[in-house]
């Protein structure tokens, strides 16, 4: 159902289809050439699921989302998800509003530091692009001594504009691979906090 016109909420559609595929045993969740226009999407729980594009530049998960209200991520992977892989896509942030002062807003979030850890995220061949002044990072990672962000690959990607960190790595983790990236335009490219 989704439309991909870069104008139409596909929210609900690629909501959709990530749950089907995850409750389904696991799989690819496929994304064609196209803008696909998301506010927030979750992989609260979700494993064995994959989002994969037609290249990066050719398939873009816009996030047009108002974050006036709270602040909040595009694509948030939490809650004991595991084994999630994105790749071949773009992920372009430039459709957030008043982004929050705690610049906590983000493209990705690989855990939220509560309701269970995070094993093997993959994030390989994507572009992270378009993020507005004081929004956040483009891969954010965040975890607790009880919910650990484990296994974390971010590889072969292009991080162009991320207002905070390209790559942010708060607590809460163990094994974070960040090689073979490209950076430009970012406050600060990798940051350890």
């Amino acid at each position: 159902g989704a439309i991909g016109d870069g104008v139409t909420d596909d929210t609900a559609s690629t909501q959709a289809a990530i749950t089907a595929c995850a409750t389904a045993g696991g799989g690819v969740v496929y994304f064609p050439h196209g803008t696909y226009a998301v506010s927030q999407i979750s992989l609260a729980g979700l494993s064995d699921v994959q989002l994969r594009g037609a290249g990066s530049g050719a398939a873009t998960i816009k996030w047009v989302w108002n974050a006036a209200g709270a602040a909040g991520s595009m694509i948030t992977i939490s809650a004991g998800a595991q084994h999630t892989r994105l790749t071949l896509l773009e992920f372009d942030g430039s459709g957030l509003t008043n982004p929050a002062a705690s610049r906590l807003n983000h493209l990705i979030a690989v855990g939220t530091g509560a309701g269970g850890g995070v094993v093997e995220t993959q994030l390989f061949q994507c572009q992270f692009t378009g993020m507005v002044a004081n929004s956040g990072d483009g891969v954010h990672i965040l975890g607790t001594a009880g919910n650990l962000a484990s296994r974390v690959w971010v590889n072969d990607c292009n991080f162009d504009g991320c207002s905070r960190f390209g790559v942010g790595a708060e607590q809460g983790w163990e094994y974070i691979w960040v090689t073979n990236n490209y950076f430009t335009a970012c406050e600060t490219d990798v940051a350890i906090v």
